[in-house]
């Protein structure tokens, strides 16, 4: 195309030349004669590109085509001259456009969920067995304090039957214990009376003692609580020579065999004296 247009313009070219009229020299005429008008018929070249895309179509799994160069078209139009037809481009049918791949079938995905699990049952309630046994309460049996019995003398028939004889009085032994019953001879001393061993707490003016741990410990049961002297009435005689009963509360640990050790007010009751120890005294139970 760019080759005919070329030609044309150059056959134009040619016939304007030619078309110029040229004056003849005459010499016949010594004046200049008019001249004609001449008109001059100027072509202009004008060149016109037409860009031209071209689409081509790629499938996925291809490479991209590099597309063509771009076509460049140029036009001349004179002036006032209809311009050459210029050529249409040709027509570039796009590629056949590949199917879209088929989607893949659906495919419903497998439950990843554990199967259910068995539900544990609760376990049946026990109720929890005590394995401490029930304290049994235990009773400690207490004596009654028996009646207080003034001592009866012992009198011997006198011979002569019109004379009774006088009462007689067997004296314990030193040794603390008389042959022919339980009558002991020691010291009597006083004591802070309170708790004692014998599980009763007692207070001063009470009538009670505390007999020696020798006399305590040979009826021991193991529990000084329970022991059989605890509670017992004694008889002491006093200074003044009367009886004055009293009870065994407690053991005294520093005590010989035949002493006692007594309540404060019991001690000033049976020896009438305020010292602290009173020596050679008797008592029998």
């Amino acid at each position: 195309m760019y080759t005919n247009s070329i030609f044309t313009v150059t056959g134009l070219l040619v016939a304007a030349v030619a078309a110029v009229p040229k004056p003849e020299f005459q010499h016949h005429h010594q004046h200049h004669p008019k001249r004609d008008i001449v008109w001059v018929t100027e072509y202009q070249e004008v060149v016109e590109t037409i860009a031209v895309t071209k689409t081509v179509w790629v499938k996925p799994s291809q490479t991209q085509a590099t597309p063509s160069s771009t076509q460049e078209v140029k036009q001349v139009q004179p002036a006032a001259y209809s311009p050459a037809p210029v050529a249409a481009p040709a027509y570039v049918a796009p590629a056949a456009q590949s199917e879209p791949a088929a989607a893949p079938a659906y495919i419903a995905p497998v439950s990843s969920e554990p199967a259910a699990a068995s539900i544990p049952t609760a376990p049946a309630y026990v109720a929890p067995v005590s394995s401490e046994a029930a304290a049994v309460p235990t009773s400690t049996y207490v004596a009654p304090p028996a009646p207080y019995v003034a001592p009866v003398a012992s009198s011997a028939a006198a011979a002569p039957a019109s004379s009774a004889a006088a009462p007689s009085y067997n004296s314990p032994s030193d040794s603390g214990s008389s042959s022919g019953g339980e009558s002991y001879s020691g010291d009597f001393t006083w004591f802070d009376v309170g708790m004692g061993a014998c599980g009763f707490t007692s207070t001063s003016d009470q009538d009670v003692v505390a007999v020696s741990h020798v006399l305590f410990d040979k009826v021991s049961t193991g529990n000084s609580n329970t022991n059989p002297l605890c509670k017992k009435i004694i008889y002491l005689i006093g200074a003044d020579g009367n009886t004055y009963p009293g009870e065994i509360v407690d053991r005294c640990p520093s005590c010989a065999e035949g002493s006692l050790d007594l309540s404060e007010s019991f001690f000033k009751k049976v020896t009438s004296n305020g010292d602290g120890r009173v020596l050679n005294m008797k008592w029998h139970m």
